[in-house]
């Protein structure tokens, strides 16, 4: 985990897509096994973990620690701001040349 401080937890909600607020903690589950049989396995524990932190979440996902690229989870991972960026990738990127990320689609 990390622990949020400094200028990053200043700036206003709606200032900028990255929002942090102070004394906020980012966490993320980094796991590996050499096993594929017990991947699934593995994956249960990570998925109910991570079920189990977002229950005591107050922010949206960090987009770098995501662990889908569903659509779904890269808008939850925004929040109120997702809407906000979809316009401005509808005006600087309307054919969405750059999707080669977790992508935010251009407003229609």
């Amino acid at each position: 985990g990390h622990h949020m401080h400094g200028a990053i937890c200043g700036v206003a909600e709606g200032e900028t897509a990255f929002i942090r607020r102070r004394g906020a903690m980012t966490y993320h589950f980094d796991s590996y096994w050499f096993d594929d049989a017990k991947a699934q396995t593995y994956m249960g524990w990570v998925d109910r973990s991570m079920a189990a932190m977002r229950a005591h979440a107050g922010m949206p996902t960090y987009i770098n620690y995501l662990g889908d690229n569903a659509p779904a989870a890269i808008r939850a991972s925004y929040g109120r701001d997702y809407a906000r960026l979809a316009q401005i990738k509808a005006r600087l990127d309307p054919q969405n040349i750059f999707h080669r990320n977790r992508n935010i689609n251009p407003a229609a």
